[in-house]
């Protein structure tokens, strides 16, 4: 997985990578901003099933938290002022080109801390970092210096 996050200030907007590898963004953006935290286009397959996608903390308005797959095709998407979104795959299914992003609007002043997370049923849990260390709950899509987006099995 080539991840795109890494510390870095675009458009005044500040990301900052924590040690759990969720990330910390802050600041106003001078003009619309979008950062690729999670992908680098990377083929996901899911099972059929409800999952929920979850970032920790609703977004303030004017940001919204977008999965893509196959060049712009939107999987699904957390609206302003929500922390997670739940979605069907009606049969396996691989996503080609998978991908998540932060889009902020220009103006927009935010302060929050981003958990990415999907995982299976339709009810967000408490954010867990898994990783290969963990058998009990591989990630699908895993990273090291930077923030992914897991699929955890309630670890």
């Amino acid at each position: 997985l080539k991840c795109t996050v890494e510390n870095q200030t675009k458009n005044g907007i500040t990301v900052t990578v924590n040690e759990d590898k969720s990330f910390h963004i802050k600041g106003t953006a001078t003009a619309t901003t979008i950062f690729i935290f999670a992908g680098g286009f990377l083929d996901l397959t899911l099972n059929a099933g409800t999952y929920t996608f979850s970032i920790g903390n609703a977004t303030p308005s004017g940001v919204y938290i977008n999965a893509y797959h196959s060049s712009s095709s939107l999987l699904t998407q957390i609206a302003p002022t929500t922390n997670q979104k739940t979605f069907n795959v009606t049969g396996k299914t691989t996503y080609i080109g998978f991908r998540t992003e932060c889009y902020i609007n220009s103006g927009v002043t935010i302060d929050m801390t981003i958990k990415p997370m999907i995982e299976k049923g339709s009810i967000a849990t408490k954010y867990v970092i898994c990783s290969p260390d963990i058998p009990s709950a591989p990630p699908i899509i895993s990273g090291t210096k930077i923030a992914p987006v897991y699929i955890a099995s309630k670890c």
